[in-house]
């Protein structure tokens, strides 16, 4: 017989192992490609309804499907072969040599590869085309087309090919260094050893512990005045480095907590013999299990918590856009300089008053750019004016400055101090220096990151200051237009008209790139001057914040069907054993009413244990990154969005629970 016949009788004979591990292959394959057909299309990135840095957002899903991939192709392919290890101690008991044995693997699974592959991207063709229309059209964005690009392709086959040979070199070092007893009989010998160390589960509980509060004092430091404590040189760290160490720690607390700490309760219940002789049966079991689907429930964990965290994260996000917008202390404003957006208040109005809408107040605010050679960065350095006067009339906060004395304002809460704005100002016109002292430093977020025009530091000064300042120095001024109107949320075609005018007229003057502004900003003229709205500001954070709900929920219920697979593989594959053992159980007097409540205790363990700690964990990082906006109680949104992804969570998995728990009793006790 050649192995070309013997491959086939094998396919026919295992057809059901055949096709279930070839559609979980199949599957990973169609996955990859639909988020890859999302990842590689520039048309996404590069819309002006979508901002910046969304490719980096975008990281973290993919990352995560990646891990996945991995974790699954490598899952699937340990069961197919666990499941064949009989047929392969056959073949060698009939003189099949190891090389034999390793050239049938590959054969077949190179066979299965190269089908998987096929259908894989086949089905995602398919389905890729419905899953970005339906995602486009959620999020409200019209212009941007579907398309297939190589990358997709290359990247798609190129990570299942890497996984997948990983996968099978692994199965093939084992199957090598296996002896054929140990093969014949894997189904009678116990996949975990002894634990001599139980309270390593101890530990391993400490371990998180530990890392969930270091990452929650160490996250919100400012809460702690760590700065000034010993802990002094683990602040300066960094939050970014904090979060990458103590997740990792989190995860090896886990893994001893998952493998170990069934044994010590074991070892400790041994004490009361009134408790442990009576659940001896169930407490056995569940550390059996526990310790044999160690790598199944830290997976299961790690992608709840991924699934509840990050679904939460991004549904808050979404909801929230409103709020986010309601903190622009404008409707619509824009920057009117010399030559540039110049528009008179009548035309403003006819803008308006043509979509709809009444310009309900109208404030100019004045500005000007002194420019000087900064010797030190060798370049020209910008100095923004803003007398007291117009900053009052805008912000909460009143203040008043002394002649010969400026405010460091800091128009950002995410920029850091200038030194040379904290250091006194000096400047010479020529005939004469002008010094002015520090009086304060202000941070408030009016202009912040989205008006472009501006960088985040003004100089605020008395209004004789800026008048002297203005007429002693060659300055560029300009004037905020600060506009409230009436229903913004529906001001978007007004927006738009007012953007376009703007534009039309600022083609008929020269560039800005002979002023000293358009030689220093990074943008373009059109973004350095294009009006700045609450609309366009809500819109963006809904088409971000659906983008990103979507495709978190896309990985959610791939996370969730691919917990589903990993129980009901780890159920079902070792069926035939369950059933000899309560075979067994049954000759010395246990009864079907004690067997099954012993299988649904058990179930339950299995089913909700993993689900539950990855909830847990999930909600330790919500309240640890909610501190960042005045905590969790603080933020009663994203309290509601938790507990209403993790009920959901729990309710699909008690609905495969007792879908699940009722085929393996059937196939058990009847």
């Amino acid at each position: 017989m050649t192995f070309k016949q013997l491959v086939w009788k094998m396919t026919k004979v295992n057809k059901r192992k055949y096709i279930f591990y070839f559609l979980c292959n199949s599957f990973t394959v169609m996955v990859f490609f639909m988020f890859s057909t999302l990842f590689f299309n520039d048309n996404i990135m590069n819309n002006p309804q979508v901002q910046h840095g969304m490719n980096e957002l975008l990281m973290i899903p993919t990352v995560a499907l990646l891990i996945f991939t991995v974790f699954f192709i490598s899952y699937a392919h340990s069961i197919f072969i666990k499941r064949r290890k009989k047929e392969f101690g056959l073949f060698m008991t009939l003189g099949m040599s190891n090389r034999d044995l390793i050239k049938l693997i590959c054969l077949e699974n190179i066979g299965i590869a190269l089908v998987s592959i096929a259908t894989g991207l086949l089905a995602g063709i398919v389905f890729s085309r419905l899953f970005f229309l339906t995602l486009m059209s959620s999020v409200g964005i019209t212009d941007i087309s579907f398309y297939l690009h190589w990358k997709m392709f290359f990247y798609t086959i190129g990570i299942f090919l890497i996984v997948f040979i990983f996968a099978i070199s692994k199965s093939l070092f084992m199957m090598k260094s296996s002896e054929l007893v140990k093969i014949m009989k894997w189904d009678r010998i116990s996949e975990s050893k002894p634990v001599k160390t139980p309270f390593l589960g101890v530990l391993g509980i400490g371990i998180i512990l530990c890392s969930m509060a270091i990452l929650y004092i160490f996250t919100y430091e400012k809460k702690f005045y760590l700065d000034q404590t010993i802990f002094k040189d683990i602040y300066e760290w960094g939050e970014g480095t904090l979060f990458i160490l103590c997740t990792i720690s989190l995860f090896i607390g886990l893994y001893l907590a998952v493998s170990r700490f069934a044994s010590f309760l074991l070892k400790y219940t041994k004490k009361y013999p009134s408790i442990y002789y009576r659940r001896l049966l169930s407490l056995t079991s569940i550390d059996y299990k526990i310790k044999q689907l160690k790598s199944t429930f830290m997976l299961i964990i790690i992608m709840a918590m991924v699934t509840i965290f990050y679904s939460t994260m991004t549904l808050n996000f979404y909801s929230s856009a409103e709020n986010i917008v309601e903190e622009l202390p404008y409707d619509v404003a824009f920057v009117q300089t010399e030559t540039k957006n110049i528009i008179s208040f009548d035309e403003l109005s006819e803008t308006f008053h043509n979509n709809n809408h009444v310009i309900l107040e109208h404030q100019l605010l004045e500005t000007f750019d002194y420019f000087e050679f900064h010797p030190q960065w060798n370049f020209m350095y910008r100095y923004t004016f803003m007398s007291v006067e117009s900053f009052n009339q805008v912000s909460e906060t009143q203040l008043h400055i002394s002649e010969g004395k400026y405010i460091y304002w800091i128009s950002s809460t995410t920029s850091e101090e200038n030194s040379d704005y904290t250091e006194g100002l000096n400047f010479n016109n020529g005939e004469e220096n002008i010094s002015l002292a520090l009086q304060d430093i202000v941070i408030e977020p009016i202009f912040d990151y989205r008006f472009r025009y501006y960088n985040p530091d003004f100089i605020l000064v008395s209004e004789a200051d800026y008048e002297m300042l203005r007429n002693k120095l060659d300055v560029y001024t300009a004037e905020v237009h600060w506009l409230e109107i009436s229903g913004w949320k529906k001001s978007a075609d007004a927006v738009n008209e007012l953007e376009n005018k703007l534009h039309a007229k600022n083609q008929l003057t020269p560039k800005m790139d002979e002023y000293p502004l358009g030689q220093l900003s990074p943008y373009s003229e059109r973004e350095l001057l294009e009006p700045v709205s609450k609309i366009n500001e809500y819109n963006a954070s809904r088409i971000d914040g659906g983008l990103l709900f979507f495709i978190s929920t896309f990985l959610s219920i791939l996370f969730f069907f691919a917990t589903f697979i990993l129980v009901y593989l780890n159920l079902f594959t070792d069926i035939e054993q369950e059933r000899i053992k309560y075979r067994k159980l049954y000759k010395i007097g246990i009864t079907k009413k004690e067997v099954k409540k012993i299988v649904t205790k058990e179930l339950r363990i299995l089913f909700f244990l993993a689900p539950i700690i990855g909830i847990i964990l999930s909600y330790l990082y919500i309240i640890t990154i909610a501190q960042d906006s005045g905590g969790i109680m603080s933020n009663p949104i994203l309290m509601i969005n938790f507990l209403s992804i993790g009920g959901l969570y729990l309710i699909l998995q008690t609905i495969y629970y007792f879908f699940a728990a009722r085929k393996f009793l059937n196939e058990v006790i009847n």
